[in-house]
Formats: C-alpha cells, structure tokens, sequence
C-alpha cells in the first residue's frame, strides 16, 4: 500500500506541476503584453504577483485572476514601485558621487553604499508578496517583515534568492526569449511560495511556542 501511495502522490505532484506550468506560462505572456507600454508595467508586475499568490494559495490561476490584481492593487503597486525606484536612484546616484571624489576613505564610503542597494533589492523581493499576505498595508511595515523572514527562515530566503538568480541570469544570457514565456510567473511565483510558506511555518512554530508551559 505505501508504494500505490508513494506511486499515486508522485502522479499528483506531477499532473498539478503540469497544469501549473500551463498557468505559469498563459500569465508569463499576460504580463509580457501587458508591460509593453511603460505605464502599465508596474501594474502589470502586482497583477502577476496577485496571479502567482492565488495559484499558491487555489492551486491554480488564469488571466481572470491577473486582470483582478491589476485592477485592485493598482495604485499598492505604483506605490511599491515609485519607492524602490526613488530609493534606488537615490542610493545609486550617492555612490556615483563619492565614486568621482578621489579620496582612498571616500571608496569606503561608496563600497557601503553598494552594500546597501543589494540588501535593499533581497529585501524588496519578497516584499510585495508580504503586502498581499498583511492586513496592514504599510510599505516599512512590509519591509520589516522582509527582513524578520531573513532572520527566521534564512534557508528559505536564501535558496528562493540562489534560485531567482539562476533564472535571471539563464533568461537575461542564455535564453532571453524565457522572460516572454515563463521567467517572470515563475519569479513571482517563487517568491510568493517562500513568503506565504514561511507565513504558515512561523504561525505554527508561534503557536507551540506559546502553548508550551515556560519553564
């Protein structure tokens, strides 16, 4: 009976993975269409991130779902993106700056600054699925919860990272036509696994914690 078991769940994680791959693909070239004018292309992005949090958490999503969380997270999404791209000019210009002084300790300075763009960008990853997960909707809110999901769950934070990484490089060197078909759902989709994966871990985890008699 453990081996039918075994056999049968085996057919299920692959029939769910093909179908999900399906999905993955329909909302790929969904967003792809849909990022073409520029002014769409922020929305765009939270519309397949609320895509990928409803197949994570339904199993499944198609283009109803990516018109719903364009439509509704619009102006969340506008807002997400002019934030990161204020800070990260902002950060990239003070580095650019120090960069033209010639002084050895000013090169510290702009080293730190380049340290601090990369903590900001692993920390941005996995923000706006937190805000999609939280009642409370406030940007510095989410970024905390960014770094607190580094704290507790470094393995999950860190492979989803490894793996964003692996496609991004393979879509952007190798095979650029990947980012019409699948690299960006399945990004998003990633992220949105890691962020309500860890969501539930620590839930349980807090709640043992909690019932336990102190000691």
């Amino acid at each position: 009976m453990s081996r039918q078991h075994a056999e049968r769940a085996l057919q299920n994680q692959l029939g769910e993975g093909y179908y999900r791959s399906i999905d993955l693909i329909l909302l790929n070239v969904i967003w792809f269409v849909a990022s073409l004018p520029m002014v769409t292309a922020i929305p765009a992005l939270g519309g397949l991130f609320y895509a990928t949090n409803r197949m994570k958490h339904d199993g499944s999503a198609g283009w109803g779902a990516f018109v719903e969380g364009f439509r509704q997270h619009f102006w969340l999404s506008w807002r997400w993106g002019l934030i990161n791209a204020g800070i990260l000019i902002f950060l990239s210009l003070s580095a650019y700056f120090y960069g033209q002084i010639d002084l050895p300790w000013l090169s510290w300075i702009r080293w730190v600054i380049v340290v601090m763009i990369a903590i900001w960008v692993d920390l941005q990853l996995f923000t706006f699925p937190l805000l999609l997960e939280q009642a409370d909707r406030r940007f510095l809110i989410a970024t905390r919860n960014s770094a607190v999901l580094y704290l507790r769950r470094p393995r999950t934070a860190v492979g989803t990272l490894a793996l964003i990484l692996i496609i991004t490089a393979f879509s952007t060197f190798v095979f650029p036509a990947t980012w019409i078909f699948i690299s960006a759902s399945l990004s998003t989709y990633l992220l949105n696994r890691a962020v309500i994966d860890a969501i539930q871990s620590l839930r349980e985890q807090d709640g043992v914690a909690e019932a336990s008699p102190e000691r």
